[in-house]
C-alpha cells in the first residue's frame, strides 16, 4: 500500500463531495444561426403561435421570421405587392390564439397576417380618420382573455374593433389624473386577474416622462403609478419596460436606472425595491448602472419551465435568479463555448414547453433550455469500475493507477499499485473488476495481471496467473470480468475462455470451445456472468460467441445469440435478463425461451450497443452506450438519452461500466475519469413535441384551401381528405418541433390500410406516396424525441375514389346491362327456338300433305288401272 499522490489527492477531493453535493444545473445559451439561406440580425421580438412555431422579428432585414427547430421561412415587404409585409423595421410581434401573427412596425403601423392564406392586412394612422391607428410607429400587442385586441403606439393605447377595422383611442391628458400618464407605450401586459396594466416611457429620452398605468375596463380610466422621491414605496423610475406575474403571484416591475427590479403589491399599490448590494452579488437586485449610462434599463423579466426569473438588462447582462433557494446568477460577456458572450438582453419569450429564448443588442440570439442537464463527470486517471462495501468504503478500479479507496466516514484515502520489488502487491494496474467475497477479501480482475486476492486485514495481495506448465492454473492472464455466485465460486472472464476457481485449493476449471460439442462453450473470449433469480447461470461471450446458458451440473451449454457479441448480463427488479452486445439491447422473453431487441418499435429509437448497465432506486434502467448514458423508464417504453450536448461521450465510456452505491449515486467510467450524478435531481422534460402537417401536394402541385375545393381548411387543420382516382400521387410536408433537443427529434409515417410498416421522414420533410389505389386510408404521422421518449401523433382520413366505371354504380349498371343481355339473349334464343319449331311443324305438315296428296294420286291411279281393267273384262 503507497501513500496517495498529490494529483490523485486532488481527485479524491472532488470525489469527497460527490454524494453529499447537491448537482449544479448548468445554463447553456444555444445559438440560433441562420439557415435556409437566411442570415439573422438584430431580433427585437419574439412570439409563439397554436402550431407551436417560434416567430422573430428581424429589425436589420426587415423580415419576421418562421422558425420550426430546423427550418426557417421569411417575410419581407415588397413595395409592388400590397400582399406583403407592411413594413422594413418590424417593432413587435404577438401571435394570437386563433393564430393570427399581429406585427407592429416602427413607422408604417401595424400588420395582421394570417399565415394559412398567407394574406396581410395593414391598419395605418390617417390623420382625417379619427378611427384609424392612433400612430404609426407600434411597440405592443395584446390578445386580452376576452379576446380584444390591445395595440400600443407613440402615441397612445387603442383598442382594436376587429370586425369594423377601427380603433379605440386611450390617450394622455394633462387635464385628466385618470388618463394614462404617457402616449409613448413600451408594455402592454395582463395579469392572472385579467387586469390589464400599461407601461410606458421611453428609456432612451432624457426626461421623466412615463409611469405605470393600470386600466379600469368599466370606467375606461386608468390609475397611475409614478415615482416619488419623497416615497420610497413608489416606483423608482417612471420609465417601465417589463411587467411580469410569476407562477407564485408576484408582479415583477423592470424600470430604467439604478436597482430598477421592483416588485409591487398590488393591493396597496407599493413597490419593494431591490438594491444592488456588493457585498451579496448572489441576492435580488440588478447589476448597478455603469456611470454616464443614461440608457441602461431592465428589458425583459419572465419564468422558465422550472420556475426560475430570468431578467435582462439592456447594458449589464442577464440575470437568472432562483425563488426557491433565493440565489442570483448574472450572465455577462462570458468566455466559454455555451456562455452569454454578450452585454446586454432585449427581449426574451417562454415557448410553451418552457424553453426560453433571448436576444441581444449585439445581434445574437440564444435558446436556453432549463431541462438540459450536464451530467457531472470528475477528471480522474481512466476508470474501469467501482465498489462500495459495507464499511462504506468507495473503491474504485483504474486502468493504470491501481485501485483508489475512500473511507466515506473516516475521510482516508487508500492507493493501491503494483511494487515490481513486492510480489504482495498488485501484480498489475490496469484493474477491470472488483469484487468482495462474503469472509471480506477483495478479488481483483486485471487485464495483464490475472487475478489478486487481497486480504482484509493486511491488504496483501495472492496472485493467481496464468502458468504455462499448470494446467490448473489461469488461462489467461487477461481477465475481463470477475464473479461471484451464491456458492461463493469465483469465475473469471478471459479472452481465453471462461474459469472457475476453487478458492480452497487454489485451482482453476477451464471452459473452452470443442468445435466437435455443440454443447460446448461457443467462444474463448468470456466477457460476462449472471446468477439469476431462478438459479440460471449465464456466461456473455465475444467473437460472436453470443450469450450462453449453462447447466452447472452437467456442464452443458446452451446457445442464445449467436453471431453476437456480449458486453453485459443484467437482471433488473422484474428478474427480466437484459444483454447489451455491440449490435443493440436484448430483452429475455421467458415464454418463448428467446432474446428480442429493444427497437424502433419498442422505444422509438434504435439503440446501436450497450457496454454497461444499472438500475436506479427508482427501477430505471441505465445503459452506457455509443450514444451516451440512456435510461428507459419503468414501464421499459421510453427512452431519454443523455449525450454530447450533456457532456457525455458515449464513445469514452468502458466496457461494463455502470454502479450504483447505496444513496443512490450511479457512476460510469470512461477514459477520462467518471460521471457521478442522482437521478432525482436531472431534470425531466415533460413536453412532446408537437408535429403538424405544412402543405399537402398532388401529383407535384401544392393544394391551396379554397372555397369549395379539395381543401375547404387548412392541411393543418384538416380531419379528412376526399382524392378522386387520378390524384393517387400525392405527398405531405411533415415537421415535428422540439425546441428542448431539436437535434434528435424523429417522425415516423404510415397510410394505414396501405403500409406494413412505419416510414422514417427524410430531410425534405416529406411522406410521398405514388399509385395509391382507391380505398380509405388514414394517413398517420408519429413525432418522438430522445428527451423523454414521449410519442406524439397525428393523424388524418384521406379517401381515393374509384374511376367512375369502378364504382357501385357503374357495377350496379354493369349488373342491370348483363341481366337486360340475358334476357335479350333469352327472349331472342326462345323466339329462334319457337320459329324453328314452327318450321318443323310447317315442314311434317307439308310433308304429311304431300304423302296424303302422293297416297291419293297412287290410290286414284290405282282405281282407274281397276276400272280400266272392269271395262277390259
Amino acid at each position: 500500500m503507497k501513500s496517495l499522490s498529490p494529483s490523485l489527492i486532488f481527485i479524491f477531493i472532488f470525489f469527497l463531495f460527490i454524494g453529499s453535493q447537491a448537482q449544479i444545473p448548468q445554463v447553456s445559451f444555444n445559438p440560433i444561426l441562420g439557415n435556409d439561406g437566411i442570415s439573422l440580425g438584430k431580433i427585437n421580438s419574439i412570439t409563439q403561435d397554436p402550431q407551436s412555431y417560434i416567430w422573430f422579428s428581424d429589425q436589420d432585414n426587415g423580415i419576421i421570421i418562421r422558425y420550426d427547430g430546423s427550418r426557417m421561412t421569411s417575410y419581407k415587404n415588397d413595395p409592388k405587392n400590397q400582399n406583403s409585409l407592411g413594413g422594413d423595421y418590424p417593432e413587435h410581434l404577438f401571435a394570437d390564439s386563433t393564430g393570427i401573427i399581429w406585427i407592429g412596425f416602427y413607422g408604417t403601423g401595424l400588420d395582421r397576417f394570417d399565415p394559412e392564406s398567407g394574406t396581410f392586412t395593414h391598419f395605418r394612422h390617417n390623420k382625417n380618420d379619427p378611427f384609424s391607428l392612433s400612430n404609426d410607429s407600434v411597440t405592443s400587442v395584446l390578445m386580452d382573455q376576452l379576446g380584444n385586441i390591445w395595440v400600443g403606439t407613440y402615441g397612445g393605447l387603442d383598442l382594436l374593433d376587429q370586425k369594423a377595422g377601427t380603433f379605440t383611442h386611450y390617450t394622455q391628458s394633462e387635464s385628466d389624473p385618470a388618463s394614462l400618464s404617457c402616449n409613448k407605450i413600451r408594455a402592454i401586459y395582463e395579469d392572472h386577474q385579467g387586469t390589464l396594466w400599461i407601461g410606458t416611457g421611453n428609456p432612451f429620452k432624457n426626461n421623466t416622462n412615463g409611469g405605470l398605468n393600470r386600466f379600469n375596463r368599466k370606467t375606461g380610466k386608468f390609475t397611475r403609478f409614478m415615482n416619488d422621491p419623497k416615497d420610497s414605496q413608489s416606483i423608482i423610475n417612471n420609465k417601465v419596460r417589463a411587467i411580469f406575474e410569476d407562477s407564485r403571484g408576484n408582479f415583477w416591475i423592470g424600470v430604467a436606472g439604478t436597482d430598477g427590479l421592483l416588485t409591487m403589491n398590488r393591493v396597496k399599490g407599493t413597490f419593494i425595491r431591490h438594491p444592488y448590494d456588493p457585498q451579496k452579488p448572489d441576492q435580488l437586485s440588478r447589476p448597478p448602472v455603469t456611470y454616464g449610462d443614461k440608457s441602461d434599463h431592465i428589458t425583459f423579466i419572465t419564468e422558465d419551465g422550472l420556475g426560475a426569473i430570468w431578467i435582462g438588462t439592456y447594458s449589464q447582462g442577464i440575470l437568472k435568479y432562483e425563488p426557491t433557494k433565493q440565489t442570483l446568477r448574472r450572465f455577462y460577456d462570458e468566455n466559454k463555448p455555451s456562455g452569454l458572450k454578450d452585454k446586454s438582453g432585449w427581449c426574451a419569450y417562454v415557448s410553451k414547453d418552457g424553453v426560453i429564448w433571448m436576444s441581444t443588442q449585439e445581434k445574437n440570439l440564444y435558446r436556453v433550455d432549463p431541462y438540459e442537464n450536464i451530467i457531472p463527470h470528475f477528471k480522474a486517471p481512466p476508470v474501469n469500475c467501482f465498489y462500495e462495501d459495507s464499511t462504506s468504503t468507495l473503491w474504485i478500479g483504474t486502468v493504470e493507477q491501481g485501485i483508489l479507496s475512500k473511507n466515506l466516514r473516516s475521510g482516508i484515502i487508500h492507493q493501491y499499485k503494483n511494487d515490481p520489488l513486492d510480489k504482495t502487491s498488485l501484480s498489475f494496474n490496469n484493474v477491470s473488476q472488483l469484487i468482495k467475497d462474503p469472509g471480506g477479501d477483495f478479488w481483483v480482475g486485471m487485464w495483464g495481471g490475472g487475478v489478486n486476492r487481497m486480504n482484509k486485514n493486511t491488504k496483501k495481495f495472492t496472485r493467481f496467473m496464468h502458468d504455462p506448465k499448470n494446467s490448473q492454473s489461469l488461462i489467461s492472464d487477461n481477465v475481463v470480468t470477475v464473479y461471484l455466485d451464491r456458492e461463493s465460486n469465483l469465475w473469471v472472464g478471459t479472452t481465453d475462455g471462461c474459469d472457475v476457481l476453487d478458492i480452497k485449493t487454489g485451482q482453476f476449471r477451464h471452459y473452452v470451445n470443442n468445435p466437435k460439442d455443440t454443447s460446448s462453450i461457443s467462444k474463448k473470449g468470456t466477457t460476462s456472468f449472471l446468477e439469476d433469480t431462478r438459479n440460471n447461470f449465464w456466461i456473455g461471450t465475444w467473437n460472436g460467441g453470443g450469450i450462453q446458458l449453462l447447466d452447472r451440473h452437467t456442464g452443458k451449454f446452451k446457445h442464445y445469440l449467436v453471431d453476437k457479441n456480449i458486453y453485459v448480463i443484467f437482471e433488473d427488479s422484474k428478474a427480466v435478463i437484459w444483454v447489451g452486445t455491440t449490435s443493440g439491447i436484448f430483452q429475455y422473453d421467458l415464454t418463448s425461451d428467446k432474446f428480442k431487441l429493444l427497437n424502433e418499435n419498442t422505444v422509438g429509437f434504435q439503440i446501436p450497443n450497450a457496454w454497461g448497465i444499472v438500475s436506479d432506486h427508482m427501477d430505471n434502467i441505465w445503459f452506457a452506450s455509443s450514444l451516451g448514458i440512456i435510461k428507459l423508464n419503468q414501464s421499459r417504453d421510453k427512452i431519454t438519452i443523455y449525450g454530447k450536448k450533456n457532456g457525455v461521450n458515449g464513445k469514452n465510456l468502458y466496457h461494463q461500466t455502470g454502479y450504483k452505491s447505496t444513496d443512490g449515486h450511479l457512476f460510469f467510467g470512461d477514459s477520462e475519469g467518471f460521471f457521478s450524478f442522482l437521478p432525482e435531481q436531472i431534470n425531466y422534460y415533460p413536453v412532446p413535441p408537437s408535429i403538424s402537417l405544412n402543405a399537402f401536394w398532388i401529383n407535384g402541385k401544392s393544394i391551396k384551401p379554397t372555397a369549395g375545393g379539395l381543401l375547404q381548411e387548412s392541411i393543418l387543420k384538416a380531419k379528412k381528405i376526399q382524392l378522386h382516382h387520378n390524384q393517387n400521387v400525392f405527398s405531405f410536408d411533415i415537421s415535428t418541433i422540439d425546441y428542448g433537443n431539436p437535434e434528435n427529434s424523429k417522425i415516423v409515417y404510415r397510410l394505414l390500410n396501405y403500409d406494413r410498416e412505419w416510414n422514417t421522414v427524410g430531410s425534405d420533410g416529406k411522406a410521398a406516396y405514388y399509385n395509391v389505389p382507391p380505398g380509405k386510408y388514414t394517413f398517420q404521422a408519429k413525432a418522438i424525441n430522445s428527451n423523454n421518449g414521449i410519442w406524439t401523433e397525428k393523424s388524418l382520413d384521406l379517401s381515393i375514389s374509384p374511376p367512375f366505371w369502378k364504382t357501385w354504380v357503374a357495377y350496379c349498371l354493369y349488373g342491370l346491362i348483363l341481366i337486360a343481355t340475358i334476357f335479350g339473349v333469352d327472349r331472342f334464343q326462345r323466339r329462334r327456338l319457337l320459329e324453328t319449331e314452327r318450321e318443323r311443324t310447317r315442314d311434317r305438315e307439308l310433308a304429311q300433305a304431300k304423302e296424303i296428296e302422293k297416297a291419293y294420286t297412287e290410290l286414284k291411279a290405282t282405281q282407274a288401272q281397276l276400272i280400266q281393267s272392269e271395262k277390259m273384262a
